[in-house]
This record gives structure tokens, C-alpha cells and sequence, in this order.
């Protein structure tokens, strides 16, 4: 048996025994040496070949971790999104399942309706069915990261998770997210440079990235010396319940108007189904879209695009205007990756 077998067959049998489990770090090189007697290239070499054969893993500049044992493809890949069937999550779930189809994978489609109980369930029969991935959009609210605790484990078994259009800030799984915030900020930049002073902002306040968005709208708002009135900061709880949305609005406008307060000329939306419903209680008040309001909003979805008129797309806040009332959507292609290892 060469030098650089006999670390290799000290690793895996430390691992058979349990010394070392999924996740480890494994000693240094230096320390292997020691340990074995032996010289760092066939460390080296050793290390090499079980990365090769997927037994562990060397990450650079921190060391070489222990793999879960390799399982068996079930060409199958577990999707928990939100809703499946509501607003633009067809779409998403059409567009994944046409990529994984190309690859001969089989999509198990599952909602969590934003309940975090309901996500874990799903999450663990996924996991119990050994699908070989799983696509998550998190019910995370920007507060307390539910099922983290799962995730990791689920990562550590092998199979790989990804976020999409949310993520836990302070944890590092795989994620393709739009820069929430940066869009807020091209909403809020857009129409300030188009000579709006008064804007308002329609947001969800239970739901990370529609947070964030409002996060990037207030303080570029700020940075330029302005400000929302607290009347028309308009966040409402329940996602998808569309009368709740319609409630919040017709409640801020009747205030104002009870005062002889002016209206905004202009509002940010994080997404089309609220700035749908904005466009209808504002005409109950004498604003007219697109002669009273100027509204800039995210998604894209296909009834705003039925729904509007002119609709345009920004990539960036200067892009055109001349203080005219239009609908644009803001269009970010960036996307965040947070490596898991």
C-alpha cells in the first residue's frame, strides 16, 4: 500500500466508525502528517482522490469538510413556492418545470400558503422522498427565519436547496433573489427626477422582499430631502387578500379628504394586483390614472400589461420623462447568489 492509500483508507474508515460525519472539518494537512506519518503530497494526493470519488470536499483558505454518502438520482426535484395557482407563480412554476423537463426531471409541486408550519411538513415529506433538490420560496416574514434548522439539515443529507425571490439574511443558502431594495430606490428615483414630491408607498409588511422594496423607496427619499406622509404609508398584512388592500387605501384617501388634504401625485407598489387596486379606489376620490397619478410598480405580471395603459419598463431612474403620469414597472435582472459552502 503506497503512502498516499494509506490516508486514504484512514479517512474513510474514520468515517465508516463515525469519527468523522457529514459536515466535519477534517485535521489539516499538517496534522495529517503528523498523524500518519507521511508527507504532504500524499496528503495532498489522497485528499484529491476522495474529492474526486465526492467522500469530501476542500473549500480554499478553510479546509476540507466531510460529504453525505452519494444516493441514488430520483430525477425528481420538490418545488414549494407560496401559491401555485394565484397572481404570477404560474408562470414561475411553467418556467422551472420546462427547464428541469429539458433534463429529464420531474417536478413535485407543493404550497405553503406563507404558513411556515405548513412549510416544514412539505419540506420534510420532500426529504423523506429523496428528491434529488429542492426550490423554496420561503415564507419569511423579516423577522423570525422559520425552518432554518431543516434546511441545514436537509443540505447536509445532500441535497442541495435553493431560495428563490426570498432569502434569510443571515444565512448562507444557495439564493436567486432581485436586489429588493435597489429597486425600491429606482422606483423612488424615477419618479422624484420626474418632479414628484408627494409619493406614497402600497406594501406587504410581512413579507421580506416587499419590506425591502419599501425599505429602498424611504431612504432614497430621504437621502433627497424628502419624505412619505405616515398616512400614506400604506402597508397591509395578509398577501393575496386583495379587499384588505382595498380597505387600507380607501381608509387613507377618506382621511385625507376628511381633512382637505392634497392626495399624492405619485405612489410605489411592490407589486401590480396593489397597484391595480390603488387605480380603482383613486378614481372614487377624483384621481384619474394616468391623468392624477403616476404609479411605478414590480412584476410584470400579464393583467398589468392588460390592465394599463402604455405600460413601460425602466432598467434606471433617468431613463425618460418629462413629468408625465405613466405606469412603469421596475425591471431588475440583478440576482443575489449566497453560496451555501
Amino acid at each position: 500500500m503506497t503512502k498516499y492509500q494509506k490516508v486514504q483508507e484512514w479517512i474513510i474508515e474514520a468515517i465508516k466508525t463515525g469519527r468523522f460525519r457529514t459536515g466535519d472539518l477534517l485535521p489539516s494537512e499538517n496534522e495529517l502528517c503528523t498523524i500518519l506519518a507521511v508527507g504532504r503530497n500524499s496528503v495532498r494526493t489522497a485528499l484529491n482522490n476522495l474529492s474526486h470519488d465526492g467522500i469530501v470536499e476542500t473549500r480554499k483558505g478553510i479546509g476540507t469538510f466531510c460529504l453525505p454518502p452519494r444516493r441514488s438520482k430520483t430525477m425528481t426535484i420538490g418545488f414549494v413556492c407560496l401559491y401555485s395557482q394565484e397572481y404570477i407563480f404560474p408562470q414561475v412554476v411553467q418556467g422551472s418545470n420546462q427547464v428541469l423537463s429539458r433534463a429529464d426531471y420531474h417536478l413535485v409541486l407543493s404550497e405553503s400558503r406563507r404558513n411556515t408550519a405548513t412549510e416544514r411538513d412539505v419540506l420534510q415529506k420532500l426529504w423523506k422522498r429523496e428528491v434529488d433538490g429542492i426550490i423554496l420560496e420561503p415564507a419569511y416574514n423579516g423577522s423570525a427565519a422559520m425552518n432554518v434548522d431543516l434546511l441545514r439539515d436537509i443540505e447536509l443529507s445532500g441535497v442541495p436547496v435553493v431560495l428563490i425571490d426570498n432569502f434569510f439574511p443571515d444565512e448562507s443558502f444557495n439564493a436567486v433573489v432581485m436586489n429588493d431594495k435597489a429597486g425600491g430606490r429606482l422606483a423612488a428615483s424615477h419618479l422624484w427626477q420626474n418632479g414628484h414630491r408627494d409619493i406614497g408607498i402600497v406594501y406587504h409588511r410581512t413579507y421580506y422582499p416587499k419590506i425591502l422594496r419599501m425599505q429602498g423607496v424611504v431612504n432614497y427619499l430621504r437621502e433627497e430631502g424628502g419624505a412619505v406622509r405616515d398616512n400614506w404609508m400604506i402597508g397591509f398584512d395578509r398577501m393575496g387578500n386583495l379587499e384588505e388592500v382595498k380597505r387600507r387605501l380607501r381608509e387613507a384617501f377618506e382621511h385625507e379628504s376628511r381633512h382637505g388634504r392634497k392626495f399624492p401625485t405619485a405612489f410605489v407598489c411592490t407589486n401590480d394586483q396593489e397597484a391595480i387596486e390603488l387605480i380603482g379606489v383613486a378614481k372614487d376620490f377624483g384621481l384619474h390614472y394616468p391623468r392624477d397619478l403616476s404609479i411605478v410598480s414590480f412584476d410584470n405580471s400579464s393583467r398589468a400589461c392588460r390592465t394599463f395603459h402604455s405600460p413601460r419598463s425602466i432598467t434606471r431612474a433617468s431613463t425618460w420623462g418629462n413629468g408625465q403620469p405613466t405606469f412603469c414597472w421596475t425591471r431588475l435582472c440583478t440576482q443575489r447568489y449566497a453560496r451555501a459552502r
